[in-house]
C-alpha cells in the first residue's frame, strides 16, 4: 500500500483504488491531501499487471478457444488488477517520467 511521503501515514486498500481512478497524473494524499505521483517502478508494475487483461484476446487469435472462456480469463485478469494494483502503488512527492 502506498505510504505517503509528507505525512508519513499509509493509505488503505480502499483509498488506494480510489485514488488510481482519476485522470490527471496526481494524486491527494487522503490524509495531508498533498499531490503524491506514482514512482516509475510502481507505473511499470502497473502497467504489466493491466497488460494481462487482454491477453486471452491474443491467445484466441492462435488456439481455437470458445469466446466464454476468453470474456471469464478477461474478467478474471480484470479482477486480479483491481484487487493487486493498491498493493504495488508506490508513491512520492515528486513526478518522475518513465526513460
Amino acid at each position: 500500500m502506498p505510504i505517503c511521503e509528507n505525512c508519513k501515514t499509509g493509505w488503505t486498500w480502499k483509498q488506494t483504488l480510489k485514488s488510481s481512478f482519476v485522470l490527471t497524473t496526481s494524486m491527494k494524499c487522503p490524509y495531508c491531501s498533498k499531490k503524491q505521483y506514482t514512482t516509475p517502478k510502481s507505473r511499470k508494475q502497473i502497467l504489466l499487471l493491466n497488460m494481462l487483461i487482454p491477453l486471452p484476446l491474443l491467445i484466441q487469435a492462435f488456439f481455437d478457444i470458445e469466446g466464454w472462456v476468453t470474456i471469464n480469463l478477461m474478467l478474471g485478469f480484470f479482477l486480479l488488477a483491481i484487487v493487486l494494483l493498491p498493493f504495488w502503488m508506490k508513491v512520492q512527492n515528486e513526478e518522475v517520467f518513465l526513460n
